[in-house]
């Protein structure tokens, strides 16, 4: 078994990446993550695309679905 550390993003870039890859593994819109971190659908579309990074007060919210999507691509490539 390995182990996967999680980073807070430091550059836009980085949060956008880690967005996309949210999006995709969790099969949620730009929309449903608003709804997530309650911030404006404009803002998180800057976000995802690498613009303008989360609030501060989203971190926490951000780290928990980066692990709920990272263990979710690890159990389908169990399969």
């Amino acid at each position: 078994m390995s182990t996967i550390i999680l980073m807070e993003p430091r550059r836009a870039a980085d949060c956008g990446q880690q967005l996309k890859f949210i999006a995709e593994a969790l099969n949620l819109r730009q929309i449903d993550l608003a709804h997530v971190y309650q911030i404006d659908r404009q803002d998180l579309g800057k976000a995802y695309h690498g613009q303008k990074m989360i609030p501060a007060r989203c971190v926490h919210a951000h780290m928990l679905l980066l692990e709920l999507a990272h263990r979710r691509v690890t159990s389908q490539e169990a399969e």
